[in-house]
């Protein structure tokens, strides 16, 4: 496969990796710790209108949905309910069938940077798999 033996960068301290995709990953992660605001797309992506238009702004990362169903599209949120676990015994977690990562804005900060961080371990990992 194209691009599956590159070279390792080291950029402040964070290894760019061999493969494309860890490096994706890892480019993103440094300009969102630069302080960049940054919609990243897939080259089969076409934009008829400007993208951070279309974003919000109110969370670290917006990410385009491969869902066909309104619960799969816009997700749901799952709770649940634990007497034993007295003051905390609520909690909730939103829930999306289908997340793609051809299209989505990042917001410049820690979480969203930790999360592209994540991506390109997760990317090595599965490269120096057998």
């Amino acid at each position: 496969r194209l691009g599956d033996k590159l070279p390792i960068v080291v950029v402040d301290g964070l290894q760019l990796g061999r493969t494309r995709l860890e490096r994706k990953w890892a480019a993103l992660a440094l300009s969102l710790e630069a302080g960049i605001r940054l919609v990243y797309a897939d080259v089969d992506v076409v934009f008829g209108i400007n993208p951070f238009d279309a974003l919000s702004g109110d969370s670290d990362m917006e990410v385009l949905s491969e869902g066909w169903e309104v619960e799969d599209v816009r997700g749901h949120v799952m709770g649940s309910d634990d007497p034993a676990m007295g003051w905390s015994r609520y909690c909730e977690t939103l829930r999306a069938a289908f997340i793609s990562p051809a299209l989505f804005g990042a917001m410049p900060t820690v979480d969203a940077a930790a999360v592209c961080r994540k991506m390109a371990t997760q990317a090595r990992l599965r490269a120096n798999r057998p």
